[in-house]
């Protein structure tokens, strides 16, 4: 049986404009059939310096976790924004709205998971 890797180094990496946000930020999905029954995706995302992921909710069965692996930003949850860094977790709660901006000099790698709430 081979293991399944995927990480930062990865090829498949695309560029998108996130939720309408500021510049573009470079994503890889993992395919569907690797995740859980309650896992809708799962994200490897690289912020450049400026760039943003533009405020915007999810359905209310919908939980969003973001991951920081390195680099600085802010994050916004409704109506509060908090200073994150590499080794936070964010948890969106379930229909929440939600940003992110890279505020720092150089690239934020984020992991990016959605799941049943």
């Amino acid at each position: 049986m081979a293991i399944d890797r995927f990480g930062f180094d990865s090829e498949g990496f695309r560029s998108i404009q996130a939720h309408g946000g500021e510049g573009e930020i470079d994503a890889l999905r993992l395919p569907e059939e690797l995740l859980p029954d309650a896992a809708h995706f799962l994200d490897l995302a690289v912020v450049p310096v400026g760039a943003t992921i533009g405020f915007h909710a999810h359905a209310p069965h919908e939980q969003e976790i973001y991951i920081v692996v390195s680099g600085v930003g802010r994050m916004q949850v409704d109506d509060e924004e908090i200073g994150v860094s590499a080794g936070d977790v964010i948890v969106n709660p379930p229909g929440a709205s939600h940003a992110f901006v890279n505020t720092g000099d150089t690239e934020v790698r984020l992991v990016v998971l959605e799941v049943e709430a």
